[in-house]
């Protein structure tokens, strides 16, 4: 299983590395205006908090079909 993190940055120097590859089998940057269709609803929403300056939610038990 591969827990999920979103990271938000301007800027980034360096080479982001999987430090348990037994773990989450891949790791990648993504434009915030070009996320893969697969993203999750729940990492969108996230996203989309961040953009708009909340950086702490716990709704985690609304209803993302809304």
């Amino acid at each position: 299983m591969c827990n999920k993190f979103i990271i938000s940055t301007k800027k980034y120097d360096g080479v982001i590395k999987i430090g348990e590859p037994d773990k989450c089998g891949k790791i990648a940057w993504f434009d915030i205006k070009n996320l893969p269709d697969n993203t999750e609803k729940r990492a969108r929403k996230v996203l989309n908090e961040i953009q708009n300056g909340i950086f702490y939610d716990n709704s985690d038990f609304i209803n993302l079909e809304e």
